[in-house]
């Protein structure tokens, strides 16, 4: 530590704002983006948000003896979850 600054050299420098958002980030970047354990997670959250939209419109249809009007406001709303959950997971990547 220096006596002047009272900090550490190369705490302040052009890799300061990575380094604390990968700080407190608990995502593991590599130097090319995400790992591929991420990417599989976003995969794997939208098809939960698919399967359980197609589901419960699928157990709502055949509660209520109706065509397929709920299975596809289902699948629509499925879809809709999973693209906004899936750009959460990516906007952490997006450069700001």
């Amino acid at each position: 530590m220096t006596e002047d600054s009272g900090k550490e050299p190369g705490e302040d420098g052009p890799d300061a704002g990575a380094r604390a958002r990968s700080e407190r980030d608990p995502v593991i970047l590599s130097a090319h983006g995400p790992n591929p354990f991420v990417l599989l997670g976003i995969g794997s959250l939208n098809a939960v948000c698919w399967l359980t939209g197609f589901l419960l419109g699928w157990l709502a249809d055949d509660q209520l003896n109706t065509a397929p009007v709920f299975v596809v406001l289902g699948l629509v709303a499925g879809v809709g979850l999973g693209a906004v959950a899936s750009y959460q997971q990516v906007r952490r990547y997006l450069r700001p």
